[in-house]
């Protein structure tokens, strides 16, 4: 489980975390309502990150480029397309 706070800010949920970074994926143990043509970003990094759902986890690719936007604290961001 993903160490750290969530909270929602209008259209838009967010998670952050303290310690060390992440690795190639970064699985969330909780349920986040994610659909089809949500986007999944990390503060830092310009581009969507690939992700998918498993047995009612969140399971985010986190590129090498992508892990080295931050060193104590990343802050990741589910966008809602609807």
């Amino acid at each position: 489980m993903v160490e750290g706070k969530e909270f929602r800010s209008g259209p838009l949920r967010r998670r952050h975390s303290l310690g060390p970074g992440p690795r190639q994926t970064l699985t969330v143990e909780a349920p986040v309502p994610i659909r089809s043509g949500d986007r999944v970003t990390l503060l830092g990094h310009g581009r969507p990150l690939g992700r998918r759902t498993t047995g009612g986890s969140l399971v985010i690719d986190v590129p090498a480029a992508a892990r080295r936007t931050g060193q104590h604290a990343w802050v990741f961001k589910v966008a809602w397309s609807g």
